[in-house]
């Protein structure tokens, strides 16, 4: 089922599933197609500021058969490459308001770190379900604002 790009550049693994008691190994699948798809992903995020989380796990999990959570791990690690490189013209322009950005950084350590821990324990099932309820409750949001702008109403939500 992977592909010889995929196996060119050892695309293969495994980790400790701690839910389960053992490790899981996986092969990486359609490698070129997923890379295209990552050059688009973060094309938009970089030019619209977006991130690119919202796209990552599911090009990782749906299209190149990676386990959710290396996908998860991985996006982290990805995004957070990414937004140190999207924010330094924000940087030079001195539109970075450092007393906002320090405690948001802290916050993302911890928030890290504890959610590193917690993902090791807890089932892929239940991972993917919050995500798919994050998604949902993101994109109504979404709609919710492009409602407004588009009619010049006001849809009180967080």
């Amino acid at each position: 089922m992977t592909d010889r790009f995929a196996e060119k550049l050892g695309l293969s693994a495994s980790y400790w599933e701690e839910s389960l008691n053992k490790p899981v190994h996986y092969r990486v699948v359609r490698a070129i197609p997923g890379a295209i798809l990552f050059l688009l992903v973060g094309f938009t995020g970089g030019f619209f500021g977006l991130g690119g989380g919202w796209a990552v796990v599911p090009v990782l999990n749906l299209v190149m058969a990676v386990p959710l959570k290396v996908a998860a791990a991985s996006s982290g690690v990805l995004l957070a490459i990414g937004n140190a490189a999207a924010i330094w013209p924000y940087i030079v322009k001195g539109a970075l308001i450092a007393i906002f950005a320090a405690p948001w950084m802290i916050g993302q350590v911890i928030g890290g770190i504890l959610g590193a821990h917690i993902l090791a324990k807890v089932k892929a099932a239940f991972v993917r379900n919050i995500l798919i309820v994050l998604l949902i409750l993101t994109s109504l949001k979404l709609i919710a604002r492009g409602i407004e702008g588009w009619f010049g109403i006001d849809i009180p939500l967080l």
